[in-house]
């Protein structure tokens, strides 16, 4: 990490990676259920994450990914709200988990603050 990216965890960065690999391989992924699944579960961690952990760059992948395998980034975000799909609970129910949205949420902001302290 660099002086321009935010204070984020390891598990933060990682998440960004993975936005790097679907971004390039967007073609391959439209092509696969599971594949747009999993790569809008990523998405929809990042939308429940605080914004300042990422740059701006990234927050257009983010967008531009969701728009590109999912169609209009507000109806995402509508169809979250409303609790009518959550791609990541698909995800972990396909691969047993056992974890849910909120579960990761809260373990991401619980990393966040032992590293760096409350999130501004």
């Amino acid at each position: 990490m660099n002086s321009s990216t935010p204070n984020r965890t390891l598990a933060v960065h990682a998440l960004v990676q993975n936005f790097k690999m679907i971004a390039a391989d967007i073609k391959e992924f439209k092509n696969d259920p599971m594949e747009v699944n999993y790569a809008l579960a990523f998405c929809e961690v990042a939308v429940n994450i605080p914004p300042s952990w990422f740059t701006a760059a990234e927050r257009i992948l983010i967008v531009g990914i969701i728009t590109e395998l999912y169609g209009d980034p507000h109806k995402f975000l509508n169809d979250l709200q409303s609790k009518s799909v959550s791609f990541y609970n698909k995800a972990c129910h396909t691969s047993k988990l056992g974890h849910d949205i909120v579960d990761t949420v809260n373990r991401l902001h619980e990393l966040h603050e032992k590293e760096f302290g409350a999130v501004n």
